[in-house]
């Protein structure tokens, strides 16, 4: 009895967490460049309950006790919507981030909407330096200027500048930057930047919505099997007070 107590419990607690994770998802559908974040378990539902989508999954046994392994990031790459600002970069990979100079070191970034600060370096949405393969940052010119897929940036076919691009371990801390302390660069010929272009956030939010109704749905189910195993309790605990 107090078994199927703590698996309600266990179902209870789970549905919150990945709902939390589900409406945070939702919160950035319209972030630039944003991964989604999915839930990993440690049972038999694990392939079913990793999918955001939900949509293949029978996750109506949540209650039968799933314990989280944790909440990861999603690489897969969103849409790739083209522009007409030169300073908006997207990496066509799965793998790989910008790299810029923030208030705490080098962070990492998908967000490749930049624009040219007043005194002519990239810089990111909130003003930090992007910087180049050698770790500075860019100086960009007012005028036309190219960058190749390598992250080469050109005027008249001479190269001023390589936009940075890393990959490694990475650890979401804010919408849209990440940390790490093992990332590397990539080579060149492994990098695809598109000038004009940006990428969206790869949440689905039909694919969300859907999983947040299934999961409120597990949710309560889990609560009135509680309740159940709660009342079930009391009566045996009455039964043995009466003898």
């Amino acid at each position: 009895m107090q078994r199927g107590l703590y698996a309600a419990g266990t179902g209870m607690a789970t549905a919150t967490q990945w709902m939390d994770v589900i409406a945070n998802n939702l919160a950035n559908t319209n972030t630039t460049g944003f991964k989604k974040d999915v839930m990993v378990f440690n049972d038999g539902l694990d392939d079913a309950m990793r999918r955001q989508s939900a949509m293949g999954g029978d996750v109506g046994q949540i209650g039968s006790g799933p314990i989280s392994k944790g909440v990861f990031t999603e690489w897969t790459v969103g849409n790739l919507q083209s522009t007409h600002n030169p300073m908006d970069f997207a990496l066509g990979t799965p793998t790989g981030l910008f790299a810029f100079q923030g208030i705490d070191g080098v962070q990492y970034t998908r967000d490749g909407a930049f624009s040219r600060s007043n005194s002519g370096q990239l810089v990111t949405k909130r003003g930090f330096p992007v910087l180049s393969r050698d770790g500075n940052p860019i100086d960009v010119p007012e005028g036309t200027f190219t960058v190749g897929e390598g992250g080469e940036i050109s005027v008249a076919g001479k190269i001023l500048a390589t936009i940075g691009v890393f990959n490694g371990n990475f650890v979401k801390n804010g919408s849209d930057q990440y940390s790490s302390d093992n990332a590397v660069l990539m080579a060149p010929e492994r990098v695809n930047i598109r000038q004009f272009t940006i990428e969206t956030s790869n949440v689905n939010a039909v694919e969300e919505m859907i999983a947040m109704i299934r999961l409120q749905r597990n949710f309560e189910m889990a609560q009135k099997s509680a309740q159940a195993e709660d009342e079930s309790s009391q009566k045996l605990i009455q039964s043995v007070d009466n003898r």
